[in-house]
């Protein structure tokens, strides 16, 4: 029996078309490299932002794939891009929102930057309200380390909100950044990372500039440092 012969399919049946020349979806892997770059933002939740180009790019590569069946191939990755996009950048959130509160030392009140922020509905009052409220009070922030001239061994920082901030320098805006001054041992190193302060929490005339910056009125006396 020739080679010919023995190629041709049993009667009934339908042999599939193979084609050598198929390849894998960019949009797909693209999508799927993504969304394994965002498992790292249940370790920095600023990565969360890029958590949804992964369905972005995972969808673009569906529609590819069954635009163009027989020459593009990688529906699994694609169909994990789409998922894995919202849950990360949902997951993420919801995983910081719950590791922050468990860090709060007994005694003290998680304060946030958004309850910092001046209302917009009267920008005349650059304090807001609600940190009034925190006046004398113990509180619990995260924020990052603003860069100075010393690095190492801090008892008297800046604490921004932004990591841009922090990274890049410049003015923070006056609600962004708590000048705070260890009351104890406690001592903090200059990084990238983000760090939890305990401490008293004062509203006042902000004193004379601080490391080149035009200070605010938030201060923090901090005894706890994450």
């Amino acid at each position: 029996m020739s080679s010919e012969a023995s190629e041709i399919s049993p009667p009934g049946t339908t042999a599939t078309p193979h084609n050598d020349f198929s390849r894998r979806s960019r949009a797909a892997v693209v999508g799927f490299v993504i969304s394994l770059i965002s498992l790292a933002s249940l370790i920095d939740v600023r990565l969360a932002a890029i958590a949804p180009l992964a369905s972005v790019f995972g969808v673009y590569g569906l529609i590819s794939i069954r635009k163009y069946p027989n020459e593009l191939t990688g529906m699994k990755l694609a169909l994990i891009a789409v998922l894995a996009g919202p849950t990360l950048f949902v997951g993420s959130i919801l995983f910081f929102q719950i590791k922050i509160r468990l860090e709060v030392p007994e005694g003290y009140s998680l304060m946030t930057w958004r309850e910092l922020a001046p209302d917009e509905k009267t920008p005349l009052f650059p304090i807001s309200e609600k940190a009034r409220t925190y006046q004398g009070k113990m509180v619990y922030v995260r924020g990052y380390v603003y860069p100075s001239t010393r690095k190492n061994n801090l008892k008297k920082f800046i604490l921004v909100r932004d990591s841009g901030t922090c990274c890049f320098g410049g003015q923070p805006k006056l609600t962004d950044m708590i000048v705070v001054d260890f009351v104890n041992e406690k001592r903090v190193d200059y990084s990238m990372w983000p760090r939890g302060l305990g401490g008293k929490f004062i509203v006042q005339v902000p004193e004379r500039d601080f490391s080149g910056l035009k200070l605010g009125a938030y201060y923090l006396k901090a005894d706890h440092l994450k």
